[in-house]
């Protein structure tokens, strides 16, 4: 997607956003509530960061493995400082995926790209009950992530540095059980990202989330996003650079809800005696 058709698509979401005072259902309310309005921050974010702050003057030049997934590095040689700022999930980011496990009480997560593992530390510290597995091709990157999870003592993720094709679907028949967290951030192309939907499905929870990264990433993303949304099985939540989506029991409704979300600040007139 170019520069003009990635404008558009965020003009779409942007007119097509509600702010908090929209929102009619009391459970869609109280996750937006537990992962965008809630600003308390934990020990394991100070912990987290304080690996960014040192991520960020690492020099230290890598030559990444691309297995088609999409990536702008594209085997070149980038320093760690660069492809912290360009690829890992921001402070933000990170945040509301940890408050969004916790808010839904996940303990089954599947994550595919797991980058330098800051996003993966997040999400891992949400649930002490939470087990996650997260797979990633690159042997440079999941190097620095295992690190970091032995850094923080973080003994509930499970790594392993394969191929996605390669490695998801022995690893899905061997699961004990169901997952009720999957988190795709590793393959920037609709055809995989829709295939590895179509692998994971089968073994998903009754109750369960998908998070999708980088919707709005290119226009295959972006497909990609608004094909799987449409399925009946479930509700979405559109928050711009990703999507959000809730298995219908999740959310505890019969029919499915969708609902692109945006900070009232930024539609100022949606707010108190204006919204409707």
């Amino acid at each position: 997607m170019n520069v003009i058709g990635i404008g558009f698509a965020y003009l779409d979401y942007y007119l097509k956003a509600k702010t908090k005072f929209k929102i009619h259902s009391p459970r869609l309310f109280q996750i937006i509530s537990d992962v965008i309005l809630d600003t308390r921050e934990y020990y394991s974010f100070t912990q987290i960061e304080r690996i960014r702050t040192l991520l960020l003057q690492d020099e230290t030049q890598l030559t990444l493995q691309d297995y088609g997934a999409g990536s702008r590095i594209k085997n070149r040689s980038k320093s760690v400082k660069q492809i912290v700022k360009t690829a890992a999930s921001s402070p933000q980011k990170g945040k509301e995926l940890h408050r969004l496990i916790k808010s839904c009480q996940c303990k089954h997560i599947l994550e595919l790209g797991t980058n330098v593992g800051l996003g993966s530390l997040y999400m891992a510290t949400a649930n002490p009950k939470s087990n996650l597995i997260t797979i990633e091709g690159d042997p440079e990157l999941a190097r620095y992530a295992q690190r970091h999870f032995d850094q923080l003592q973080i003994h509930s993720i499970q790594l392993i540095n394969d191929q996605f094709d390669l490695r998801l679907p022995a690893l899905l028949k061997s699961l004990h059980q169901p997952i009720d967290c999957v988190y795709l951030d590793g393959n920037h192309q609709m055809e995989a990202t829709k295939h590895y939907y179509s692998l994971i499905a089968p073994y998903l929870d009754e109750r369960s989330v998908i998070i999708l990264d980088d919707i709005r990433w290119s226009s295959d993303m972006y497909t990609a996003w608004k094909a799987i949304a449409s399925l009946p099985e479930w509700s979405t939540l559109d928050l711009g650079s990703y999507g959000v989506l809730f298995s219908n029991a999740m959310l505890e409704t019969a029919e499915k809800m969708d609902l692109a979300y945006i900070d009232f600040w930024k539609k100022p007139w949606q707010i108190g005696l204006f919204a409707n």
